[in-house]
């Protein structure tokens, strides 16, 4: 189970429960209305990890309950149980996440570059129930829609998306993504989604 802590109308505490254990911890800072710090402590790193998908996008933020589901037991490997810290530092120009940057202590891991559309972003604010990584913040955080993202480490760019959309009016009826990363990933070096908004 995923609980949610709030003091008025923020969102300032998310803990997720496995089999009845704490599993992480996630405390949020705002600056004004704007997340700025998301401090995440994950008790059982070792555990529910996806052996298709990267460490570097696996540590970045606590699994919840809801993706853990995703996944069959056979594709989760398991190692230590150490715990593991980790900030996430978000930028914003305007209503739109610019940046976020990864850190353990003083050590920068990584960080995503985003920009945008001038369209609306029909998952603006749906963000809180989803998990807290660097890749589904703009998504849900940002008023607008992302036309590129670009994640960053010591060693050069590691992946990166771009994003096209179809409009009817001032929300899109259909995106398209294209998922680039390096040969040495652990899974396709690119990939192309497509979704279809349906509006009531």
């Amino acid at each position: 189970r995923t609980t949610y802590s709030y003091v008025g109308d923020k969102l300032c505490a998310i803990e997720c429960y496995i089999e009845g254990q704490k599993y992480s911890s996630s405390q949020i800072t705002h600056d004004g209305d704007k997340i700025s710090i998301i401090a995440t402590t994950v008790y059982r790193l070792g555990e529910y990890r996806v052996k298709s998908r990267r460490d570097e996008h696996l540590t970045l933020a606590p699994w919840l309950n809801s993706e853990l589901q995703k996944h069959s037991t056979t594709n989760i490997r398991k190692s230590d149980n150490s715990i593991y810290t980790e900030t996430l530092t978000l930028h914003w120009e305007g209503d739109n996440i610019s940046k976020v940057e990864s850190h353990t202590g003083s050590l920068l891991n990584c960080y995503w570059l985003y920009t945008y559309d001038t369209g609306d972003n029909p998952l603006y604010n749906f963000w809180t129930k989803q998990d807290l990584t660097m890749a589904a913040l703009p998504r849900f955080g940002s008023r607008n829609n992302l036309v590129s993202a670009r994640m960053v480490a010591s060693d050069g760019e590691k992946e990166s998306l771009s994003f096209q959309y179809q409009y009817n009016g001032k929300y899109p009826i259909r995106e398209t993504r294209i998922i680039s990363s390096q040969p040495d990933a652990q899974y396709p070096s690119e990939e192309t989604v497509t979704t279809e908004y349906i509006y009531k």
